[in-house]
């Protein structure tokens, strides 16, 4: 009997470790990678791709599909609403924040990861507009295209993706010159850009 009470007692302090083990460590532990990843997924330099290639489609009428895409890629922590124009093959999101309050570094790497994610995921999208509360940004496939010297639906390879796109998502003069280059602004920032171009043209 008296081994079979410390049997017992040692089962039980065991269990009590274990479960002390379960909770305090392992389970904070996994808590802080678990929010961790989710972080990692609102920055283009970090963000998973695979975790948006199930959204793959040949083609954008599917409404739900396109704001699932759109809820896993960067930004996703603003609120927003979205449109299609299914006459232009054009996706439209509406940001509810302003684009400086987001800060534009986040945004122009942002825009290039996630429209560049969007064109190479649905086939037949043309042009994607992004609306600010202070200016909205217009981009279409075809400059994309050009731009990166290739099929954008080759992009789907997971590898290819890394290579191509994201790992330039480092380099703040490749997102600059891009972000120029391949977006069309609309609104107060378009008129302040316009504004300090035609300005620099006098110094």
């Amino acid at each position: 009997m008296k081994k079979r009470g410390i049997l017992i007692a040692i089962l039980l302090i065991f269990g009590i470790a274990l479960f002390s083990i379960t909770e305090f460590v392992l389970k904070p532990r996994q808590k802080e990678k678990a929010e961790r990843y989710e972080l990692e997924q609102q920055d283009a330099k970090t963000h998973d791709f695979k975790r948006v290639i199930k959204y793959k489609s040949k083609y954008m009428g599917d409404a739900s599909n396109l704001i699932n895409l759109t809820s896993n890629l960067p930004l996703s922590d603003i609120q927003r609403t979205a449109e299609i124009n299914s006459e232009r093959l054009e996706y439209i999101i509406n940001y509810k924040a302003a684009a400086e309050d987001i800060g534009m570094d986040k945004i122009k790497s942002s825009l290039i990861y996630n429209a560049s994610a969007s064109f190479a995921l649905i086939e037949n999208l043309k042009i994607i507009t992004f609306n600010f509360s202070d200016g909205s940004y217009s981009i279409n496939r075809d400059d994309v295209e050009k731009w990166c010297n290739m099929e954008l639906s080759d992009l789907q390879d997971n590898n290819k993706w890394k290579e191509n796109i994201q790992s330039k998502m480092h380099d703040e003069v490749y997102i600059d010159k891009s972000f120029n280059s391949l977006f069309q602004m609309s609104g107060a920032r378009h008129l302040t850009f316009l504004l300090v171009k035609k300005l620099l043209i006098f110094v």
